[in-house]
C-alpha cells in the first residue's frame, strides 16, 4: 500500500490545504461537475451507503475538506424521518460554506459538525460511536494501518465503512500526471525565474537593451508553451503558468508593487497545485498495494471487505470503491 511516511518533504502541508479551503472550494476538483458537490456515479455510490441507517445514526467523514460529503448526505436526509448526526474530520483548518448553518440549528433533523486540525488516525471520537465511516480521496493521505485501527475503534458493531481511493490507472491520476508533465515543460523554460527577473529588472529601471532581450526571451517562452499546450486535452497547469506570467509581465510596466504581489500569489498558486498533483500520484494505490490493504483490513477484524472500480458515466475510471463492516 502507499507509504505516505515516505512522501517528499515538499508534500502539500496542512497550511497549504487550509489556504486552499479558505478560498471556498467545496471539493479538490474544479469544473462544473463539482461546483455543487459530487454528481453522477460518485453521488450514486455515496447515496447507496445511506439506506439501513437507523434513527439517531452517526456518520463520520475522514478527510472531509470543506464538507462535500456531509453536504451531500445532509441534503439527502434533511427531509426524511430519521435524525442523523454527521462529523467531518480534517487535518487542516477548513472553511465550510454558510449552508451548513442550518444543520447546526437546534431543531435540525440532520446535524453537521466539523473537527478541523484533527488527524484521521486520532479522531478523538468515542469508541463504538459511528454507524458509518466514509472517506472520499482522503483515507490514502493518512497512515493506512493507523487509520484502519481508528475506524475499527469508532465503528459500532456491524457498522459500515465506505471509501473511494485513488488508483494509479484512474482518469484522475492520469490527469495529475499530465499536469506534472506541463509543470516540467514550464520548468524547462525556466518561466518562473524569467518572470521574476523581468519584474526585478524592470522595476529597477535596467537599460532598454537588457529589458528588450528579456522581453524577447519571455515572449519566446510563452509562444513555445502555447504550442505545447495544444497537445493536452486539459492544459490547466500551462494556463496557470502562461496567463499568470503574462499578466505579471504587463502589470510591472504600470505598477511594480502590484506586480510583486501578483508574482507572489502566482508562485504560491502554481506550487500548491503542482504539489497536490504530486500527492495524488504518490498516494494512488496499485493493484498490488490495494490487495495488501484489503488483507490488512481483514486482519484487523473488518468483515465483508469488498473492492470495485468506480467509473464515471463516460466509462473512465475514477478510482476504487472499498466497503467493509465491523464485526458483530
Amino acid at each position: 500500500m502507499p507509504d505516505v511516511s515516505n512522501l517528499k518533504t515538499t508534500r502539500v502541508s496542512s497550511d497549504q490545504w487550509a489556504e486552499y479551503w479558505s478560498q471556498g472550494h467545496l471539493t479538490t476538483f474544479g469544473g462544473p461537475e463539482f461546483e455543487d458537490g459530487y454528481q453522477g456515479n460518485i453521488k450514486s455510490f455515496w447515496l447507496q451507503q445511506l439506506p439501513g441507517l437507523d434513527d439517531g445514526a452517526s456518520i463520520v467523514d475522514l478527510g472531509s475538506g470543506n464538507g462535500a460529503l456531509p453536504l451531500l448526505f445532509a441534503r439527502e436526509l434533511e427531509d426524511g424521518p430519521r435524525k442523523i448526526s454527521i462529523v467531518g474530520i480534517d487535518n487542516a483548518a477548513i472553511a465550510p460554506s454558510d449552508e451548513f448553518k442550518k444543520y447546526r440549528k437546534r431543531d435540525a433533523r440532520v446535524k453537521v459538525r466539523f473537527k478541523a486540525e484533527t488527524p484521521m488516525e486520532d479522531t478523538r471520537l468515542k469508541k463504538n460511536s459511528a454507524d458509518l465511516v466514509v472517506s472520499h480521496y482522503g483515507f490514502e493521505y493518512g497512515d493506512p494501518e493507523k487509520v484502519v485501527r481508528e475506524i475499527q475503534r469508532i465503528l459500532k458493531p456491524a457498522g459500515k465503512v465506505a471509501m473511494i481511493v485513488h488508483h494509479e490507472g484512474s482518469y484522475i491520476v492520469r490527469k495529475a500526471r499530465g499536469m506534472l508533465e506541463q509543470a516540467r515543460l514550464g520548468e524547462d523554460e525556466r518561466l518562473v525565474n524569467r518572470v521574476k527577473k523581468w519584474v526585478r529588472d524592470f522595476a529597477a529601471g535596467k537599460s532598454g537593451t537588457v529589458l528588450d532581450k528579456q522581453a524577447a526571451q519571455l515572449e519566446a517562452s510563452f509562444d513555445r508553451l502555447r504550442t505545447q499546450a495544444a497537445q493536452f486535452q486539459d492544459a490547466h497547469m500551462l494556463a496557470i503558468l502562461i496567463n499568470g506570467g503574462m499578466a505579471i509581465a504587463m502589470k510591472v510596466q504600470s505598477d511594480a508593487d502590484e506586480a510583486r504581489s501578483m508574482l507572489k500569489e502566482w508562485i504560491t498558486e502554481y506550487n500548491a497545485y503542482r504539489l497536490r498533483m504530486e500527492d495524488i500520484c504518490a498516494v494512488a494505490y496499485t493493484n498490488k498495494s490495494v490487495s495488501t490493504l484489503m488483507d490488512m483490513m481483514k486482519e484487523q477484524g473488518l468483515a465483508e471487505c469488498r473492492m470495485s472500480v468506480l467509473n464515471h458515466e463516460n466509462g473512465a475510471s475514477l478510482g476504487l470503491a472499498i466497503t467493509a463492516r465491523a464485526a458483530v
